[in-house]
């Protein structure tokens, strides 16, 4: 017992273990659950505040306790943030904890799980916290690359809910799961970021590839203005469009850098043009002086900011400076009024790259103007520079010229004047007695040597150019000399290093004119005083005249043809001769090759060139500035004379609706006196809606400064008219208003819209009616040509659905739809005419059609739910030769949705319903007739040929017996006669069985010609049982035989002449068994195999000797047989034939010389009428 008791025991601790142990096991599969669940439900959610919120959920469900939080480490690493907390832990959302403080600290601090079962007692707890009642807390560290980023915590209040290992587990895998979705959320706020900011990065990008695109149109627009005027208002012009505003002004540097004056302004700037800024004062004179660009968002709080320019209301300003190779010329500024716009700094940056786009505009212009001003007064430089020549040479022949002379073989200085002194640097103490190699005046000792054999040669040199150590350049003239008996060199150095210089200058001068000559886009020539002879002329000069340089240059103005009379030329020489220079501003002639009129402003000044007298003519193209000129003036003149006959009323409003002017129509009074509405508001004289209507529109034209129209009606004196008015803006404050009265056009317009929707639905009609007529004519389908026609009548008569019902005694049948979908649901679809037909008046009385504004509501016929939205309907009659032959039925949605009209109107394309219908009956029939027709006419063919072969039987096959029996009717006589019995009795069996054959064939062509005659009505039969009738008949032969016969079981019963087709099956099988009896197991199979046209396929197959193919057609022909020796007359597969094809079905056969025959024939299963 007390082993037993012991082992009982045993046995009771082992279960308890197992049942601990598999409720741990348990549980671990549940937390694996819960694990999955949610890790399935982090990964999905890539926004942190919504994964905290989920994270909070999950992990208090996990942990069955509503106390959750979340920190997270703060960017700087200094503390964690409570960043969602559940229970207790809201209290703390947003509440820092610094590393190693409190549970979180420390978890943060040691990178590990902790856990305490009491935190109360826990020796690292937050004192603070501590009130809060916390009993068991657990905390683990969220991780990202091995780094803490955050601990999630959970806690119980609760003394006996304790955390197990498996919760401490299972929180530390849950806190893995948690790092990686707070990693994926991050990352995924971090592209969201990133794309924002590429998103503003490439809207960036385009507004300054926008701002690049206008600033590279401005630079071209700039560079081809080089008059500074034009070029300034340009610059104005090109600034006021980049940064959308109306103010804009230009200041220049005066030459003696005095102070900023403004060149031109645009807007409130315009009234400080011509007024100087001096340094420092306001935003354009420290811009001057700093030289650098500023933006001022709000100019009424700047310290620097201008009395009067406050004034204007300016908020927003720019301003850049114009630099010229570093140095300020000048400021550009813009303004904005009013809080609605503000500069950016993206607009700076392109009012700066403008500005200096400006300040190589202006540069541009300045050189212009100096070659402008250099080319007319080349004439007088050239004739200074003529008369400092002639000084120049009278001074340098007159010059004391540089001579020496010294020995020749040492070449010893022997004497020199000042000027040689001069000239070489050198002095009379120091030369005078030494040879000139010693002062290194030749640079090769050899150059020397072969200089004194070449002066001994010749005697003399000349034109000899000499550099000296001082750089200066001489003409060297040597002689030989006997001095002294000694033979001496005389030198004599001309000094020509300021000549060289001068002509290098000359030249260089020459090169700059002809360059700016040939630059300028100013037309010049240079021709002859007296004759006019074209001796020069730029390239602007040919592209104007449309001379050719190679035929024009060197002749006259006579011989060029470019005065309209020698005398007019003669005048112009006699004048400019006096005054020496002359301007014509209107000088206008056609140019040479394409006779267009040139407009130009021209200079003429006398000039001195090669001491001959020339006359230097200057071209300014103004042609095109003329036109337009011309096309103002015209313009103006065409205003003048439109506003002097315009019908409209003109006023001037205030932007508050106050009027200010008016301007009398030729054509249309006011309805009030001027004096009794000018100073007055439009709210004083006008209803509230024209009020508010005319104020909205005047407010969008200041504000857009684009024309608003608007149309108003008003009643006077029982009279209602109508106006139209034009609002364009003038200036920000007022406004011009053109009133005309409509009232005329307005009555046309309505009869017109009245009559063009007359003549539209007129058009609609004759077009559907004639595209119906051209329906019924091409289509003789009679479901097509319904459903045209349909379409057709759809167009001039709006409904929802319809559909075509052809009346059959008291039966009316559904033969076509439209709207009503599926088709297949209502086409065939027949029911009975009953009292509550609403088309009774129509199908039994004498109503013309039936109308009905709300079936719903007249009738109980239209029950269905789908026919529920069915209200106004519509019925027209189908007549064909004045009889009834259907109705078309309309469907509406609406109520009252047909009228009379339309009905009406529907007759028209019902007769067209009805002739269609007519049409493809008769075409029906016609063409069922010329079927049958041809039906007869193949079986005609057929038969005919069947009486060939008939008659050739008749005359062949039934010859041969009575040519047997009247041959053995004379053997019979002998035999007789002879008393030979046996040959009597031979005789008389030949002729017995001659008459036999005769009765046979007799009897088969007998049959053959009652197949089609005498019939039987078709019936639904068993073919099974028709089968076992044609066994039966046969049964002696199989037997006789000893033929094996298999029958398929179920097969399809057919609708056909039962005797018939049991004589088809007779023939078949006694043939099969004929052939089949040579095989040594003969063998008939019966059976069906598939369906042809729905019709199922049966068979009689033997394993006879078989029929060649090239027999396959030729054995169902009348008499033939393939072996005339066999039994049978070879009517019986033509009567098999026959009898299938009288029943719609086909016979054919399939077989190869020994190897059997299989015969295959069809027949219906349904009556086919």
């Amino acid at each position: 017992v007390y082993n037993m008791n012991r082992s009982l025991a045993e046995s009771n601790v082992e279960l308890k273990e197992r049942l601990r142990a598999e409720a741990k096991l348990q549980r671990q599969a549940d937390y694996l659950t819960a694990l999955h669940e949610t890790t399935l439900g982090l990964v999905n959610r890539l926004e942190l505040n919504p994964l905290f919120e989920l994270i909070l959920t999950r992990t208090s469900e996990l942990f069955d306790t509503p106390h959750v939080a979340v920190d997270i480490v703060l960017p700087d690493e200094s503390t964690l943030r409570q960043e969602v907390g559940l229970g207790i832990f809201a209290n703390y959302n947003g509440e820092v904890t610094p590393k190693g403080q409190g549970l979180i600290g420390k978890v943060w601090q040691d990178d590990k799980v902790i856990v305490s079962q009491d935190y109360n007692t826990w020796e690292g707890r937050d004192l603070e916290a501590e009130y809060v009642g916390f009993k068991a807390v657990l905390g683990a560290p969220l991780k990202s690359d091995n780094k803490v980023i955050g601990v999630l915590t959970v806690a119980n209040i609760e003394k006996r809910n304790e955390f197990t290992s498996e919760q401490i587990l299972l929180l530390e895998r849950l806190a893995a799961l948690v790092s990686v979705a707070i990693d994926n959320a991050r990352l995924y706020q971090e592209s969201q970021n990133e794309i924002l900011e590429r998103k503003l990065a490439e809207e960036k990008l385009q507004l300054q590839a926008d701002y690049l695109t206008t600033l590279h149109e401005t630079t071209l627009s700039l560079v081809n203005r080089l008059e500074l005027n034009p070029l300034l208002e340009l610059i104005i012009a090109r600034a006021s469009d980049l940064l959308d505003t109306e103010e804009v002004a230009l200041h220049l540097v005066l030459p003696d850098e005095s102070a900023l004056i403004q060149k031109i302004g645009k807007g409130l700037f315009t009234q400080f043009n011509e007024i100087q800024t001096v340094r420092n004062y306001g935003i354009t004179g420290t811009v001057w002086v700093s030289g650098k660009s500023m933006l001022i968002d709000n100019y009424s709080q700047w310290s620097g900011r201008i009395v009067e320019v406050e004034g204007l209301g300016f908020e927003s300003i720019i301003c850049a400076p114009l630099k010229s190779e570093e140095k300020v010329i000048g400021v550009i500024v813009a303004a904005h009024t009013g809080q609605q716009k503000k500069f950016t700094q993206e607009q700076l940056t392109l009012l700066e790259k403008f500005a200096a786009l400006t300040s190589v505009a202006i540069d541009n212009a300045r050189l212009y103007q100096e070659a402008q001003t250099e080319i007319i007064e080349r004439k007088i430089i050239e004739t200074e520079l003529r008369a400092s020549d002639e000084r120049f040479r009278k001074v340098f022949n007159n010059n004391k010229v540089a001579i020496s002379i010294i020995t020749l073989e040492e070449g010893i200085f022997l004497e020199a004047n000042e000027a040689f002194w001069q000239i070489t640097g050198l002095s009379p103490e120091k030369a005078l007695g030494h040879s000139v190699l010693e002062f290194d005046l030749w640079i090769n000792p050899q150059d020397r040597t072969n200089f004194v054999k070449e002066i001994k040669e010749k005697g003399s040199l000349s034109n000899v150019e000499v550099t000296y150590p001082t750089g200066r350049k001489s003409l060297a003239y040597y002689e030989l000399i006997n001095l002294k008996d000694q033979l001496c060199v005389v030198s004599m150095f001309y000094d020509v290093t300021e000549l060289r210089q001068a002509e290098r200058a000359l030249q260089e001068s020459e090169e700059r004119f002809r360059l700016v000559f040939q630059a300028s886009p100013v037309a010049i020539c240079i021709t002859t005083l007296e004759e006019g002879r074209l001796v020069d002329a730029n390239q602007a000069y040919w592209n104007l005249t449309e001379y050719s340089f190679e035929e024009s240059l060197g002749k006259t103005a006579e011989e060029l043809d470019m005065w309209e009379s020698l005398e007019d030329r003669k005048l112009f020489v006699e004048d400019i001769k006096v005054k020496r220079s002359l301007t014509n501003p209107n000088y206008e002639f056609l140019a040479y090759k394409t006779h267009q009129p040139r407009s130009v402003i021209a200079f003429y000044e006398l000039i001195e060139l090669k001491e001959q007298t020339c006359v230097l003519s200057m071209f300014y193209d103004v042609t095109e500035q003329r036109q337009i000129q011309e096309a103002l003036r015209n313009a103006e003149s065409r205003t003048r004379a439109i506003l002097e006959s315009m019908p409209d009323m003109i006023f001037e409003i205030s932007k508050d609706g106050v009027f200010l002017d008016y301007v009398a129509s030729t054509e249309i009074t006011p309805l009030v006196p001027p004096s009794e509405f000018i100073g007055k508001s439009i709210r004083q004289l006008f209803p509230a809606h024209i009020v508010k209507q005319t104020l909205f529109s005047l407010e969008r034209a200041i504000a857009t400064e684009q024309l608003h129209a608007f149309e108003y009606e008003l009643k006077h004196e029982g009279e209602t008219r109508f106006f139209e008015a034009r609002i364009s803006a003038v200036t920000d404050e007022t406004a011009i208003v053109m009133v005309r009265d409509i009232s005329q056009r307005k009555w046309v317009e309505t009869e017109r819209e009245k009559l063009i929707a007359e003549l539209e639905n007129k058009n609609a009609e004759s077009e559907t009616l004639r595209e119906s007529v051209s329906i019924v004519v091409e289509t003789l389908d009679k479901s097509e040509a319904i459903d045209r026609i349909l379409e057709q009548l759809e167009k001039v008569i709006p409904y929802n659905s319809a559909s075509v019902q052809l009346l059959d005694e008291n039966m009316l049948e559904i033969v076509s739809t439209r709207g009503l979908e599926p088709k297949s649901e209502y086409i065939g679809v027949r029911f009975a005419i009953t009292a509550d037909e609403p088309a009774n008046d129509l199908l039994y009385g004498d109503a013309p059609y039936v109308l009905i504004d709300d079936v719903q509501v007249s009738t109980n016929v239209f029950t269905e739910e789908k026919q529920r939205k069915i209200h106004g309907w519509m019925a027209i009659p189908l007549r064909v030769k004045g009889k009834l032959i259907g109705i078309i039925a309309l469907d509406g949605h609406e109520v009252g949705q047909f009228k009379k009209s339309d009905a009406e109107l529907a007759l028209t394309y019902a007769n067209q319903v009805a002739i269609a219908i007519e049409n493809a009956r008769l075409f029906s029939e016609l063409q069922n007739e010329l079927i049958e027709r041809k039906r007869l006419i193949e079986e005609l063919e057929v038969k005919n040929a069947e009486l060939e072969r008939f008659t050739y039987t008749v005359s062949h096959d039934l010859k041969s017996p009575l040519i047997t029996i009247k041959g053995f009717l004379g053997f019979l006589e002998q035999d007789s006669v002879s008393g030979n019995v046996n040959r009597l009795r031979s005789d008389i069996q030949r002729i017995s069985d001659a008459t036999n054959k005769m009765q046979s064939l007799l009897n088969e062509l007998l049959n053959l010609s009652r197949v089609g005659r005498l019939v039987n009505q078709s019936q639904k039969n068993s073919f099974n049982e028709i089968v076992q009738d044609a066994i039966d008949i046969v049964q002696g032969r199989l037997q006789a035989n000893n033929i094996q016969l298999r029958v398929q079981e179920n097969m399809p019963s057919v609708y056909v002449d039962r005797p018939r087709i049991v004589e088809v099956l007779q023939n078949l099988i006694d043939n099969a068994a004929k052939f089949a009896r040579f095989h040594p197991k003969p063998l008939i199979e019966i059976g069906q195999d598939g369906y042809e046209e729905e019709k199922p396929i049966f068979f009689v197959r033997d394993n006879g000797i078989g029929i060649d193919e090239t027999h396959h057609e030729r054995i169902f022909g009348l008499f033939n047989k393939l072996d005339a020796d066999s039994e049978g007359t070879g009517v019986g597969l033509a009567l098999v034939k026959r009898i299938v094809e009288l029943h719609g079905g086909r016979i054919w056969v399939k077989s190869e010389a020994g190897k059997g025959a299989t015969f295959y024939f069809t027949l219906p299963v349904e009556s086919e009428s």
